[in-house]
């Protein structure tokens, strides 16, 4: 009876362990380095919540505004942008413009983190490399045509 504890103890995490392993979608605890953008122009952050969805929100230091940059597979140097809060992913398609939806690992949720002069960062689509992230005073967080105004620039904290 003693040595069957012991065989449970030992055997069944593993089991575990190596179901998760082949789970692809990516969970908080695959990531370890999260990330506030703030965009330079509009001071607004990114967001992205169960009941609000993706968008720019005053930074208020909240997970909803945590995301991890992972290294996407198979698209070069290009960018998941994991949410700490919702494990929703961005993700840019011309048919459904810039949203959150679950992980992939798709083309579609792959982003170019482009490094300014000045310290912040552009967001491309791998996708679409016409687009990037952008946040508009009018339109609020959107995929736009690249242009290189401050709207499609964000730091990082």
């Amino acid at each position: 009876m003693r040595i069957s504890r012991i065989i449970r103890r030992l055997i069944v995490p593993l089991g575990l362990a190596a179901v998760a392993a082949c789970v692809t979608t990516p969970t908080a605890s695959a990531y370890d380095t999260f990330y506030t953008y703030q965009n330079k122009s509009t001071q607004l952050c990114m967001d992205d919540s169960d009941a609000f969805g993706l968008r720019d929100l005053g930074c208020n230091g909240l997970d909803y505004q945590a995301w991890e940059p992972a290294l996407s597979t198979g698209f070069g140097n290009a960018r998941n942008m994991f949410n700490e809060n919702t494990s929703l992913c961005m993700d840019y398609s011309d048919a459904y413009g810039l949203r959150a939806i679950g992980c992939n690992n798709l083309v579609y949720q792959a982003f170019y983190v482009i490094a300014q002069s000045d310290g912040s960062y552009t967001f491309q689509s791998a996708a679409n490399q016409n687009i990037c992230v952008d946040d508009s005073v009018t339109y609020g967080l959107r995929g736009f045509s690249c242009n290189g105004l401050p709207y499609q620039e964000w730091s990082a904290s």
